[in-house]
C-alpha cells in the first residue's frame, strides 16, 4: 500500500558528492478515464530485469483489480476503447546530500512541496466506536471458523494461507478492541472470544508491540537481540546501511558462491527496502 506517493535512493558517487534521487507522482491523477492510483514499482537490486541497479517507477493498470502485488504482468486485461490513451506522469528530483543526511531527505523534500494532507473522513461510521465495531466484526464473524474455533488468516492467496489457525496478532486486536469499545454487549462478546481462544490455544496477545502491552516483552526482545546486533554492526560510520553489489551465499554442501545484489553504495528509501 502506497502511503506517500514517492520513492528515493541515495547514491554515493565515486569521486563526487552524494546525491538523493527522488521519484514522485500524483496518485489521484487519472491515467485513463477515471482510473487512478497506478501501480508502483521499486526494486533494489532490480530483480525484475536482473540488473545491479535500483529501479523506481509507476505503471498501469492498478492493483489489485488488474494485477497482483509483486507482479508486473496483469492477471486481468485492462480494456481501452479505440483511440483511448494511457498517460502516466511523474517528477524526478535530484538532491545533493549534505553530510549525515539519509535517503529520507527525499521524503522531506516531498513534504516541503506538498505539505500534509487533511485526513479522510472515517470510512465506516461517524466516530471511533463505529470503526472499532467494524474492525472487530472480522474477528467475531467473517474470519472466524465456528467448526474449528480458529481464524482464517485470509480468504485470498494460496490455500496454505487460508488454513484456520490461532493467530497472536488477531488476539492482540481483540484485546485492544475490548479496551476501546464503548458498547457493552460487543465488549462482552469480544471478551468471550478472547478467553475461549486463550483457553484452547494458550497463545499470548502479541503483535508488532513485541509483547510490551499485554504479554511481557522479555522473551521477544531477547529473541531479536542477535538480529539487532547484526544490523548495528553492519552500519556505516554515517549511520546508514547500504547494499553491496555482490553478496555471498554458502551452500550446505558446496563452496561459497557469489550472487548479484544491489549496486554498490546505494541506500534506498522505499518502505520495502531492507539491508540485503
Amino acid at each position: 500500500m502506497v502511503t506517500v506517493p514517492m520513492m528515493c535512493a541515495r547514491l554515493a558517487l565515486p569521486g563526487g558528492p552524494n546525491a538523493t534521487v527522488s521519484y514522485s507522482w500524483d496518485h489521484l491523477r487519472p491515467y485513463a478515464g477515471e482510473m487512478n492510483r497506478p501501480s508502483a514499482l521499486f526494486a533494489s537490486p532490480d530483480r525484475f530485469e536482473g540488473r545491479a541497479s535500483t529501479t523506481m517507477g509507476i505503471f498501469a493498470p492498478s492493483m489489485p483489480e488488474h494485477i497482483d502485488p509483486n507482479e508486473t504482468v496483469a492477471h486481468t486485461p485492462f480494456e481501452l476503447a479505440a483511440g483511448e490513451e494511457i498517460e502516466l506522469a511523474a517528477d524526478v528530483v535530484v538532491l545533493e546530500s549534505a553530510p549525515g543526511e539519509t535517503a529520507l531527505a527525499g521524503v522531506q523534500e516531498w513534504f516541503g512541496r506538498h505539505g500534509v494532507s487533511e485526513p479522510n473522513p472515517l470510512p465506516h461510521g461517524d466516530d471511533l466506536a463505529d470503526e472499532v465495531e467494524f474492525s472487530m466484526a472480522a474477528y467475531l464473524r467473517s474470519l472466524w471458523n465456528e467448526e474449528e474455533e480458529k481464524w482464517h488468516p485470509s480468504f485470498f492467496g494460496p490455500a496454505s494461507g487460508r488454513t484456520p489457525r490461532w493467530i497472536p496478532s488477531f488476539l492482540y486486536d481483540l484485546r485492544v478492541g475490548m479496551e476501546l469499545s464503548d458498547d457493552a454487549p460487543m465488549t462482552g462478546e469480544l471478551r468471550r472470544r478472547y478467553e475461549r481462544v486463550v483457553e484452547l490455544s494458550g497463545i499470548a496477545p502479541v503483535a508488532d508491540d513485541m509483547g510490551f502491552h499485554f504479554a511481557g516483552p522479555a522473551a521477544h526482545v531477547l529473541g531479536e537481540s542477535d538480529a539487532a546486533g547484526g544490523l548495528m554492526a553492519s552500519q556505516r560510520e554515517d549511520g546508514s546501511w547500504r547494499f553491496r553489489s555482490r553478496a555471498a551465499i554458502t551452500g550446505s554442501s558446496g563452496p561459497t558462491t557469489p550472487r548479484r545484489s544491489a549496486p554498490a553504495r546505494v541506500m534506498p528509501g522505499a518502505c520495502c527496502a531492507s539491508p540485503a
